[in-house]
């Protein structure tokens, strides 16, 4: 009853208010029709619109009269463009003030077309209709008037604070870090220019003026070859015979992947030299830092610690490296360089142990010198100890005896194994956190052992090495050799051969590297040589000797807990314990090497290790010490420059992992935000945007902690780790790495379309572009001294002769010293400072494509190349012939240079000749003598090219002809 009451009482409000604003268009459609219900929808439309342009004209007006500047007017532009910024600021008013004229001409239109819908909907409806629908239709515009008035404001707020902020003066940055700072010890008065250039640091890199076209197209035809074979007759055309036919005949594949790859590579050329030019140049930076090159009584370099630049007076800098290799009981004075000698001998000894089994082909390579260079020294200066000393450094890439040490590494490093071995500061500072030790009770305490790489007892450590790895077995006999004197002679077992070998190989590893120094050939003979790879495994091998000897006596002198990184140890001892009495301990066990100690810091007992500062904690928490990042005062706060022209990956490195060092040494989460404050404050000051760092940061923490959460829960970690390894095994793909120039975003664009390119065509192959900035600063100011031309190896030369003008190029893998004198030269007219071993002489087998039946082949007109099917991988590329040593080298008759002298009698300039180009990759390297001979088109040569150019053959990069059009113009009358 009650239910019916309430209907009929809804029934009679309805027909009083027959017209709401949810029915007001379907009251009017069933009662009018539905084309006037359309035209009050339209009306109420316009009305809106009305309103809301009145406001944004309103706002507009607003904005302009305060100066300010709403968002949608600006547009953002590439930094490079930054000098057009007061062109662009008045655009942006510009924008402003047509967007306000255009709201206006909208008024006007919507006035009319409002007014004239009314007067439609007036002459309609009836009047009470009317009134009611206009009543709705102005709340709902109300109700939008008071929104859109609302957001105004707070965008008008908005920008008001931020205009605010842009006119208060910026803070100041913290100078707690100098950034790059210049320390000039020379004579020289800087000016400010060359201070601010040099200020930019070393590693900065300038934006480059054009692109290194031979590099590029090298890489490109090398990355063609990895990736559809050479499919060539032969490797080298030197080795084609004279009457060879020679034809193209290229798969349908390789034409299809050529010339998408020759498109993709259009684009980007194209693309670079627009987009070059349009970065701000860097000719100012670059003449001022080739003018302070040229001045030879000045010596550049970055310091030992910190990464300051240090600018001394040359005859300064000579004489401290001086006292340092005049040191008699490590380093000799040679008078000639056994480089050619010294790879020789190792050389022959390797192909015997190769015939005897001690190692096999794979190995023989691994060890095999070719092309090796004497090593070379210099010193970086210390300059926060007084009197500047320097430390020196050996560069002994490239040596005879480098790839030897390398291998040994391989071999022997298990030797190194032990629990007091501290593998990554990450892992010791987990560590110590776990440890138990009441700092109540107990101190810290650092040793160091002073120049332990050249204090090492060479054949005591080698010793350790022979007993760990053979220990005393010996099974050899003594047989008698002749019945008349019945000398006894011992026959060696196995395993003393096998011992007697790896002596031998350590010993010409470790204590034969000769260097050069100012012109001067040195050779250290005492301790491990600087720079060999074997110097940290020796170093750990003979330590971890001493602490097995040495552990049992420092544990009951008080010591606790006991690590070591190369040469620092970190030791927690007793409160009573003696530090001397440790160090006395330590330099018992061999004369030669000598440790100092480091007590804790009185004020707050902590201590520094591995840029790790360590302090105790006098109750224990979640762990007895807290732990933070340690910078040296030496730390200046440079690091890569925001305004280096690097990708942009390197940059975000720079951040995410100063931010990842951060969270994993500090020890709680203030120390965290400590940290990272002083990040910001160093990204700053190298001109990184805030919300950049703060960008970086962020991802790091999160990826961080996700890592955490995935690692929480150990068995889905174990699903994921079987899941992947099941996915990698069915998804093994072969990677093929190619080096693009860098040049900004045609770098990047390149690098993606060559993936897809390689997609279609070998899905079996994963391609990895790695954009390749230009040449840092340091490479303007020299380290080490030049080497001689004659030793340099994986070059392209160019000789000429001294009677014509007939011209050569070539290529070797080897010293130039040796191809030379197989092309027919006389020892005497190339002998520098080098020994030359006479001829015939034991050396490596020429590779394949310099054996002395060297061939080209008449230059024809209509030049063709012979191919075939088939695949080589890039592993046989880098690995070309090096598998024989011949026994004898003599000139080679039927050597293009040879055959010119002996047919015209004319002799070629073998002192003045020139190095065109380098390259250690081999097939790269034939490619560029390729584009050599293809560009200077010498006449001794008698083939266009050394191999075939797919990709660019030419030799050269197109560039595209602009071409102007003029427009007919009309003719007057």
């Amino acid at each position: 009853m009650k239910f019916k009451v309430a209907v009929k009482i809804v029934i009679i409000c309805l027909r009083l208010f027959p017209v709401n604003t949810h029915n007001y268009l379907v009251y009017i459609r069933q009662h009018n029709g539905p084309f006037y219900a359309i035209t009050a929808f339209q009306y109420g439309k316009i009305q809106l619109k009305l309103t809301k342009t009145y406001l944004d004209v309103k706002f507009l007006k607003k904005c302009k009269q305060h100066k300010l500047l709403p968002n949608f007017v600006r547009f953002r532009i590439a930094q490079v463009y930054s000098r057009h910024r007061p062109v662009v600021e008045n655009c942006y008013h510009q924008i402003l003030s047509n967007e306000i004229k255009l709201k206006k001409k909208e008024l006007s239109y919507f006035h009319r077309h409002s007014s004239r819908l009314k007067s439609d909907l007036m002459t309609t409806l009836d009047p009470l209709l009317y009134s009611r629908t206009i009543t709705i239709i102005q709340t709902l515009v109300k109700y939008k008037k008071r929104q859109w008035i609302h957001t105004h404001n707070n965008k008008f707020n908005l920008l008001c604070t931020n205009d605010l902020k842009k006119k208060q003066p910026q803070s100041i940055t913290s100078n707690k870090y100098p950034i790059s700072p210049v320390h000039n010890l020379s004579e020289r008065q800087l000016t400010q220019d060359e201070l601010e250039a040099l200020s930019e640091g070393l590693n900065f890199v300038p934006v480059p003026r054009q692109l290194d076209e031979e590099t590029f197209i090298s890489n490109i035809e090398n990355c063609f070859v990895q990736l559809l074979g050479r499919t060539t007759d032969t490797y080298d055309y030197e080795n084609k015979l004279e009457d060879e036919p020679t034809q193209y005949n290229l798969t349908t594949e390789q034409l299809t992947a050529a010339q998408k790859i020759r498109s993709a590579c259009d684009k980007f050329t194209d693309s670079t030299y627009r987009a070059l030019k349009s970065h701000p140049s860097s000719k100012k930076l670059e003449r001022t830092l080739k003018n302070l090159a040229k001045d030879k009584n000045i010596y550049i370099t970055k310091a030992d610690k910190g990464n300051a630049v240090v600018v001394m007076n040359k005859n300064d800098y000579i004489a401290k490296m001086n006292i340092i290799i005049n040191d008699k009981k490590t380093f000799q004075l040679l008078e000639t360089d056994p480089t050619l000698k010294q790879e020789d001998r190792l050389l022959r000894k390797l192909k015997t142990l190769k015939e005897s089994g001690f190692i096999n082909e794979n190995q023989y390579n691994q060890c095999r010198p070719v092309g090796s260079q004497p090593g070379r020294i210099y010193g970086l200066p210390k300059v926060h100890k007084n009197g500047t000393p320097l430390r020196p450094i050996l560069s002994a890439n490239g040596t005879f005896n480098y790839k030897l040490a390398k291998w040994l590494v391989t071999q022997l490093s298990h030797l190194r194994e032990h629990e007091t071995i501290i593998q990554d500061r990450f892992s010791f500072v987990k560590n110590l956190h776990q440890l138990d030790i009441d700092m109540n009770q107990h101190k810290l305490l650092s040793y160091d052992a002073i120049s332990l790489f050249t204090n090492v007892p060479l054949q005591k450590t080698i010793e350790f090495i022979l007993q760990a790895k053979y220990g005393d077995h010996c099974e050899c006999k003594i047989a008698e050799t002749t019945q008349k004197r019945k000398k006894k002679k011992k026959q060696k077992c196995k395993n003393c051969i096998d011992k007697t070998n790896l002596k031998w190989l350590l010993e010409v590893a470790t204590a034969q590297t000769h260097f050069h120094f100012n012109g001067n050939i040195y050779l250290q003979h005492n301790g491990v040589s600087m720079g060999s790879p074997l110097g940290p495994l020796m170093a750990d091998i003979f330590l971890v000797n001493l602490e097995k000897k040495l552990m049992d006596e420092l544990k009951a002198n008080g010591v606790e807990y006991y690590r070591r990184f190369v040469d620092d140890t970190f030791i927690i001892a007793r409160k009573d314990a003696n530090e001397e009495r440790i160090q006395t301990i330590l330099n018992s066990f061999d004369e030669a090497v000598k440790f100092t100690f480091e007590s804790a810091n009185e004020m707050d007992h902590s201590i520094s290790f591995l840029d790790v500062k360590i302090t105790p904690r006098s109750m224990k928490a979640s762990s007895w010490f807290d732990t933070n990042v340690y910078r040296k005062d030496t730390f200046t706060g440079s690091i890569l420059k925001y305004s280096s022209f690097v990708p942009i990956e390197y940059k975000k490195n720079a951040i995410s992992s100063m931010a990842y060092r951060a969270i994993q040494i500090c020890s709680n989460y203030h120390l965290i935000d400590q940290e990272l404050s002083t990040i910001m404050e160093i990204s700053v000051a190298n001109g990184y945007p805030t919300s950049f760092v703060n960008n970086i940061i962020g991802k790091t923490l999160n990826r961080f902690f996700e890592n955490q959460k995935k690692h929480s829960n150990v068995t889905d970690e174990i699903n994921k780790s079987t899941n992947k390894s099941i996915n990698k095994g069915n998804q093994k793909r072969s990677p093929i790495l190619i080096d693009i120039p860098y040049t900004g975003q045609p770098t990047l664009t390149l690098g993606k379309k060559l993936i897809n390119i390689v997609k279609q065509a070998r899905p079996d192959i994963v391609l990895q572009p790695i954009p390749r900035p230009a040449p840092k600063i340091q490479t303007i100011f020299p380290r080490k001294d030049s080497l001689d031309k004659n030793l340099q190896a994986n070059i392209v030369y160019k000789i000429a002769c001294k009677n014509c003008s007939d011209e050569y190029i070539g290529k070797t893998y080897r010293q130039a010293t040796r191809r030379h004198i197989e092309h027919g030269a006389s020892p005497t007219e190339i002998r520098s400072r080098q020994q030359i071993p006479d001829f015939p002489l034991s050396q490596p087998k020429l590779l394949h494509n310099e054996e002395t039946s060297l061939r080209r082949s008449e230059r024809n007109t209509k030049k063709i190349i012979n191919y075939k099917d088939k695949n080589t991988s890039s592993s046989d590329e880098t690995n070309i012939d090096d598998r024989q040593i011949t026994t004898a080298v003599n000139t080679e008759k039927n050597s293009a240079l040879h055959k010119h002298q002996t047919d015209t009698g004319h002799q070629l300039d073998w002192e003045i000749w020139k190095i065109i180009s380098k390259d250690s990759h081999k097939y790269r390297l034939l490619v560029r003598e390729s584009l050599a001979i293809l560009k200077h088109k010498p006449t001794l040569n008698r083939t266009v090219q050394s191999v075939p150019l797919i990709i660019y053959p030419s030799g050269r990069i197109q560039k595209k002809v602009k071409m102007k059009y003029q427009h007919d113009r009309r003719i007057p009358g």
